[in-house]
């Protein structure tokens, strides 16, 4: 079992089935938050506790693939992700997690069961609270796209049974067993729906303070819309820890950032990326998703942020998402003649970005180019797209048109 040859070599090989359990809103478990939208869950919380899923049948079988160098249907966007040319989650979590390699790899037993379960790394959904509607979400992990949901299918005579809410720790108990964990935890993972929403999230920062550990690394990502919760201030909590990374979920500016991220007021989102970039204990970054509303004036959001000084060029952790699901927002679906000038202009702002040594945002500008035109599917989802779009414009009382004068020719 070499460590190098799995860490750095190996296509398959990831540290997260080692030492992390992802749990979604519904309840479900998965390997990580990165899993493959086809696989079926490997748990539920509701029903299992998190130390039975993680040395179960599919855990098992998932640890001795990866010890083999076999792929598992899983892990399939991280594979895609990687052929694209992206840095995918698996990349991250070998980086992040290497130097546990010898304190819990060579522990697995031949049936790929790993005796001490014990999360380093700690992405827990409580729900799917949240006062953003993006484009590029769903009711999984916004409690607002759920409401609008039922709206849409009550007025198609359609049945939902999906809630408004979901939650996947009705009870308390999985906030019970997360508890267990925090005293060894290296990285907690905050995300949702919005992660400032949810009373869980305080809790676990209060169990935090109360045990000292202020050397554990709290990672965010946020929509930025605000920092305090009924009687909480966050940025009071955050005093009480010394390394914070936030990244803020943000895919453009103005209008267009008020579009794609429906419920963003960006005038106060701005003023909250201008605060969080002032703080001394925060590693700061925009986590931008790339789609079909936002690739063609990239360089100018991308702009605007540099001259905001969002975006420096000794910043190391923004980054770009490219969209793989729903298949019809991807970059990779705008025509050829839209990507063709884009991709231009793109690449002109890469070697700008280049000569200010700013590494971070010339690899975001490649990878996104390499993943627009890694496909051509604009006959294939074309249709999808228009529908969509057209009805959320007249729920939500918004023009894409207006909106995005540069993609008018989409919708004839």
């Amino acid at each position: 079992m070499n460590k190098t040859d799995l860490l750095t070599k190996s296509k398959t090989f990831c540290m997260f089935p080692w030492l992390h359990l992802f749990v979604s809103p519904r309840g479900t478990v998965y390997p990580c938050c990165s899993h493959s939208q086809r696989t079926e869950a490997f748990g539920n919380t509701k029903t299992q506790a998190l130390a039975d899923v993680f040395n179960n049948e599919q855990m098992r079988t998932l640890r001795m693939n990866m010890l083999e160098g076999k792929p598992s249907p899983v892990c399939e966007m991280c594979y895609t992700f990687e052929r694209r040319g992206a840095h995918s989650y698996r990349q991250f979590a070998n980086e992040r997690f290497g130097e546990e390699f010898h304190s819990v790899v060579p522990s697995t037993l031949p049936d790929g069961r790993v005796p001490d379960f014990r999360m380093l790394y700690i992405d827990v959904r409580f729900s799917n609270l949240c006062n953003f509607k993006c484009r590029t979400c769903g009711v999984e992990y916004s409690s607002q796209w759920a409401t609008e949901t039922k709206l849409v299918n009550k007025q198609k005579a359609k049945p939902n049974t999906d809630p408004t809410l979901l939650h996947a720790d009705p009870s308390g108990k999985l906030l019970r067993e997360i508890a267990q964990h925090l005293d060894h935890a290296k990285i907690i993972y905050f995300a949702g729906g919005e992660p400032m929403m949810m009373e869980e999230h305080y809790e676990i920062l209060q169990q935090l303070i109360a045990q000292g550990r202020r050397d554990i690394t709290l990672r965010y990502n946020t929509n930025a819309s605000s920092f305090k919760f009924k009687d909480r201030d966050i940025w009071q909590l955050w005093q009480q820890f010394d390394r914070i990374e936030v990244s803020a979920s943000i895919d453009h500016y103005g209008e267009r950032a008020e579009y794609i991220r429906t419920g963003t007021d960006w005038a106060a989102v701005e003023s909250n990326l201008i605060l969080l970039r002032q703080q001394p204990n925060i590693d700061f970054q925009i986590n931008t998703v790339l789609s079909v509303f936002n690739y063609a004036t990239l360089p100018e959001f991308y702009q605007y942020l540099v001259d905001r000084d969002l975006y420096r060029p000794t910043d190391r952790f923004h980054f770009m998402v490219n969209t793989n699901y729903p298949e019809f927002y991807s970059a990779a679906v705008l025509p050829r003649w839209i990507k063709t000038a884009a991709t231009e202009k793109i690449l002109a702002l890469r070697d700008w970005a280049r000569q200010q040594d700013n590494w971070s945002m010339v690899s975001n500008l490649e990878h996104g180019v390499q993943h627009a035109n890694s496909e051509h599917t604009w006959v294939q989802h074309r249709d999808r797209l228009r529908t969509l779009t057209r009805e959320l414009d007249q729920i939500r009382g918004t023009d894409v048109v207006k909106t995005f004068p540069e993609l008018r020719s989409l919708w004839r």
